[in-house]
């Protein structure tokens, strides 16, 4: 009896030895998959809706001596160097809507694999913009959730998330439209005119 239980205790303490050591040897990477809902509040305290027509892009850069200099940029895809020099104009990677048994919610994912990877959030009905870089520094951490809120009401560019780790976010509220009105003539254009009923 003395010598089964022996046996069993080695062969249980090999196994426990085999279970801890292949703990070791699990891949680690920092790819992950980032998550975003997106939320837009047309004027302060007003309640934040859901933007279900978000784009998503990214570019895989050395550096984050980048920027967008306009909406239409932004939602042309395209970004320029902190010098004006250069542009880039087709992204690296490109977010799609993303499904996940018990989310309810609308959210968009793009896959991070390099470090900087400027990640830039385009919503057409706030017509704002939004780009972070993202820096991959978290081990084996497959998902990244994050919701970002736009301020629609904000009158000037404004950063959101903390300045470590990749986590600030510089958002951009809608850009001011010129003001076409003729002044100097009584003609008025009633193509875009409506009528109350």
């Amino acid at each position: 009896m003395n010598r089964v239980f022996r046996y069993a205790a080695r062969v249980a303490i090999v196994l426990v030895a085999i279970a801890t050591m292949s703990g070791c040897f699990k891949s680690k990477t920092t790819d992950t998959l980032l998550v975003l809902k997106v939320l837009v509040e047309e004027k302060s305290g007003d309640d934040k809706i859901l933007a279900e027509d978000v784009q998503i892009y990214g570019y895989e850069l050395e550096n984050d001596d980048w920027y967008i200099a306009s909406y239409d940029d932004a939602l042309n895809g395209i970004i320029t160097d902190s010098l004006a020099t250069q542009k880039l104009t087709v992204p690296d990677l490109r977010g799609e809507k993303f499904e996940k048994e018990g989310l309810t919610q609308y959210y968009t994912a793009i896959p991070l694999t390099s470090s900087p990877t400027m990640v830039v959030v385009v919503c057409p009905s706030a017509k704002m913009f939004a780009y972070s870089f993202r820096t991959l520094d978290v081990i084996n951490m497959t998902e990244t959730y994050i919701t970002l809120l736009l301020h629609k009401w904000k009158s000037a560019y404004y950063t959101e998330g903390a300045d470590t780790k990749g986590g600030m976010w510089y958002i951009f509220p809608p850009e001011e439209e010129e003001d076409n009105t003729n002044t100097g003539s009584d003609t008025t254009n009633n193509a875009g005119s409506q009528t109350k009923i």
